[in-house]
């Protein structure tokens, strides 16, 4: 799992590396990419894996979590994002651990393995109008794409 890519979208939900649960994101989204196929409480050993990583306790890291997450809600840096990530359901009412770094993954997972479909395939995203590279025509062709998969 690409870490940049997690990175990017803690940032544009306006948190940086000064949070402590930063950190933890981004480890336990790497963690569960290892881990996808373990039907074990995600919690349970995430948080005392992370903890170790980070020679600290399971407990701050849970709380740094939950803190992150609360910030990213009380913020409200970009509720279409939120949307796209976590769903209608979520606006409203912020998420568990749980539900915010499982979502989260999803939302990586399948970012991530579009885009690589987009480029093992070579498509070539020039848009007609300009004839220079375009993020909307990426975007009409990779959601095209994800479409067809669903």
């Amino acid at each position: 799992m690409n870490h940049n890519f997690v990175e990017d979208l803690l940032m544009k939900f306006g948190i940086s590396k000064i949070y402590k649960g930063y950190d933890y994101i981004v480890s336990c989204i790497h963690f569960i990419s290892d881990n996808e196929y373990s039907f074990t409480p995600i919690t349970k050993i995430l948080y005392v894996e992370i903890a170790k990583q980070y020679n600290t306790s399971s407990q701050c890291v849970e709380k740094s979590i939950r803190d992150t997450i609360k910030t990213i809600w009380d913020k409200n840096y970009d509720n279409k994002l939120l949307y796209e990530v976590f769903g209608i359901h979520t606006i409203s009412k912020r998420p568990s651990n749980t539900e915010f770094l499982l979502s989260l993954y999803q939302y990586v997972k399948n970012k991530r393995s579009k885009e690589s479909f987009l480029i093992k395939n070579n498509f070539n995203f020039v848009c007609p109008l300009s004839g220079k590279e375009c993020e909307f025509c990426y975007n009409f062709i990779s959601d095209a794409i994800s479409g067809l998969s669903e």
